[in-house]
C-alpha cells in the first residue's frame, strides 16, 4: 500500500509527526496531492518557529554589542528583559542577561542590570556562573556588585566549583600551556572568595570542597591557589561523601591527571601545613592505603612533620594492603619494581610484617615471598612456626610419656595392695 492511497486524514496525522522539516519537503516533492496535505502542516511550523526566533531582534543587537540599540528597544517598546530570547534547546544563553555575558559586553550587561535584569534568574546557568566558565573577571565582578548569590548551586556546581573545573586548555596539551596559564581563574577565585565564597562548601553527589577539586587539574599556580583557600580558611581534613580527604584524593592514580609533578607538590602543602594522615574513609583507608604508584610521593608522606609520621599501626595497614593486591597484578614487571620500593620505604619507617591486620599476617599472603626484602622474613616466620610446631609436639609426647607412667605407677601399686 503506497501512502497516497491512505485517507488524506491519515497522511495529515504522519506529516504532523514528522520532526524534521527536510522530511516534510521530501514529501512535498513526491507528488501534487502529497504536496496540498503537506504544505498545511509546513505553514504551521514557521508560524510557531516565529514565535522563538534564534536570531531574536534584541539577541542579534546584544551579540554585536549595539548598546545604543537595546537601550532604544528596551525603553520604546517597554520590554522585559527577563524575557526569554529562544527555547534552551537553542541556545543556552537564551535571556537577554546571559547572551551579554556570553558575548563578554559587560556595558550591555551593566544596561540590563539598572533596566531590571535578575542577576539570580533561575535558568540552567546562572549568569555568575557563565561569567566564571568563560574567564570573564570583569563580567563576574560587575555581577557580584549587582547582588550575584556567589555560592549559588545550579546543576550540582557552585561559581568556586565551576572555576575549579574549566579547562583553560586541552586534557592533551597540559605540558605546554598556553603563555597566560591559569592566571584568570585565579585571578577569579580570588575575587569570589574576596566577595564571600565559602572554600568548605559541599554540594554535588560526592560532597566535595575547594580542595577536593583542586587534585583534578594539574594548576600552574598550584602554591598560590593553595594559600589563597587557605588564607579564607579552607579545611585540610575536610571529608567528602565517601568520607576522603584531600590527602586521600591526591593520592589517587588520577589524581591532577597523572601530573605527577603537581601531584607531588599538592602532597607537600598538605603535610607541610598540618594534614592528618591518620584520618581514615568510609572504607577504614587511611590515605596510604589507597591504591598509588609513585615512590617519590609515597615517601613525601613518611616525612617526620607534626601529625605526618607515619606510625607502626598506619604503615603495616599499607604494607597490608600493598601485598595483598591480586598475585596477577603484581606478577608485571613494573608493578612488582614499585611495590618493592614502597616495601623497602614502609619497612624503613616502622612498618611491621610480622603483625597481623584484618585476621592475617602479611607474611602468610601469597605474594609475599616474591618480594626480596620480605623473602627472608617469611623463611625466618615458617621457620619459627616449624620450630613451634616441633616444640609443642616433643610437650605433647612428653606430656603423654608421664600420663603413661603416672597410669601404670597407680596400676602396680593397686595389684600391690
Amino acid at each position: 500500500m503506497s501512502l497516497d492511497s491512505l485517507p488524506i486524514e491519515v497522511i495529515y496525522l504522519i506529516v504532523s509527526y514528522l520532526p524534521r522539516r527536510k522530511d516534510m519537503l521530501s514529501l512535498l516533492r513526491c507528488n501534487r496531492m502529497l504536496h496540498d496535505i503537506v504544505i498545511r502542516p509546513l505553514y504551521k511550523q514557521d508560524k510557531d518557529e516565529r514565535k522563538y526566533a534564534v536570531d531574536h531582534p534584541l539577541q542579534w543587537l546584544i551579540e554585536r554589542g549595539f548598546e545604543s540599540g537595546v537601550q532604544r528597544m528596551i525603553s520604546q517598546n517597554n520590554l522585559d528583559v527577563n524575557m526569554k530570547l529562544c527555547p534552551r534547546y537553542y541556545m543556552w544563553a537564551n535571556t537577554p542577561l546571559l547572551c551579554a555575558t556570553k558575548s563578554g559586553h559587560t556595558n550591555i550587561a551593566e544596561l540590563l542590570l539598572r533596566n531590571g535584569a535578575q542577576v539570580n534568574l533561575d535558568t540552567d546557568m546562572p549568569a555568575l556562573q557563565y561569567g566564571v566558565r568563560l574567564g570573564d573577571f570583569n563580567m563576574t565582578s560587575l555581577l557580584l556588585q549587582h547582588g550575584a548569590h556567589v555560592d549559588l548551586v545550579s546543576s550540582g556546581i557552585c561559581p568556586l566549583g565551576r572555576a575549579l573545573e574549566c579547562d583553560t586548555w586541552s586534557s592533551e596539551t597540559w605540558n605546554n600551556p598556553p603563555p597566560e596559564g591559569d592566571k584568570k581563574f585565579v585571578n577569579i577565585i580570588s575575587l569570589l572568595l574576596a566577595h564571600g565564597a565559602d572554600p568548605n562548601f559541599q554540594y554535588g553527589d560526592e560532597l566535595p570542597t575547594c580542595l577536593h577539586r583542586m587534585t583534578r587539574r594539574p594548576w600552574i599556580s598550584m602554591k598560590k591557589l593553595f594559600r589563597l583557600f587557605l588564607d579564607y580558611g579552607a579545611d585540610l581534613n575536610a571529608q567528602d561523601s565517601g568520607g576522603n580527604t584531600p590527602l586521600h584524593d591526591s593520592f589517587a592514580h588520577n589524581a591532577f591527571l597523572g601530573n605527577k609533578k603537581a601531584q607531588k607538590e599538592f602532597v607537600e602543602l598538605l603535610l607541610r601545613s598540618g594534614a592528618d594522615i591518620s584520618i581514615r574513609n568510609w572504607k577504614r583507608e587511611p590515605p596510604l592505603g589507597i591504591r598509588f604508584g609513585d615512590p617519590d610521593i609515597f615517601a613525601q608522606a613518611l616525612k617526620p612533620g607534626p601529625r605526618t609520621r607515619c606510625h607502626v599501626e598506619k604503615g603495616t595497614m599499607a604494607l597490608h594492603r600493598i601485598v595483598k593486591t591480586s598475585l596477577r597484578k603484581q606478577k608485571g614487571k613494573k608493578q612488582r619494581q614499585v611495590n618493592t620500593v614502597l616495601i623497602e620505604l614502609l619497612l624503613e619507617h616502622g612498618a611491621r610484617a610480622d603483625q597481623v591486620v584484618d585476621g592475617k599476617c602479611v607474611l602468610d599472603l601469597p605474594a609475599a615471598g616474591m618480594y626480596p626484602v620480605l623473602e627472608n622474613l617469611v623463611g625466618v616466620r615458617m621457620t619459627a612456626r616449624g620450630a613451634s610446631r616441633k616444640s609443642s609436639s616433643e610437650s605433647s609426647s612428653e606430656s603423654f610419656v608421664k600420663d603413661s607412667s603416672k597410669d601404670s605407677s597407680t596400676k602396680e601399686v593397686s595389684g600391690g595392695k
